[in-house]
């Protein structure tokens, strides 16, 4: 399974981004383009993970994670 950790974008802000990635569209003809609302930001890519380590994986990040301190981002134009 390919595998990798990401911040989850706000409804209104995927749908922001997706306004502007149409007029981009226009202008970059020939590429694939995700759709809105699998907008996120990688943080790292794991890439392929055998399917029997996925769980564990993702057990150990949560435990990780959760004695980080909350992380505030702000996107501006």
């Amino acid at each position: 399974m390919r595998c990798f950790l990401a911040i989850d974008l706000p409804y209104d802000l995927k749908k922001k981004v997706g306004r502007r990635v149409q007029e981009i569209k226009k202008l970059m003809t020939g590429l694939k383009w995700v759709n809105p609302e699998n907008f996120h930001i990688t943080i790292k890519f794991f890439g392929e993970v055998p399917d029997n380590k996925v769980e564990r994986m993702s057990s150990d990040l949560d435990k990780i994670l959760r004695m980080e301190p909350v992380m505030e981002l702000e996107l501006t134009d």
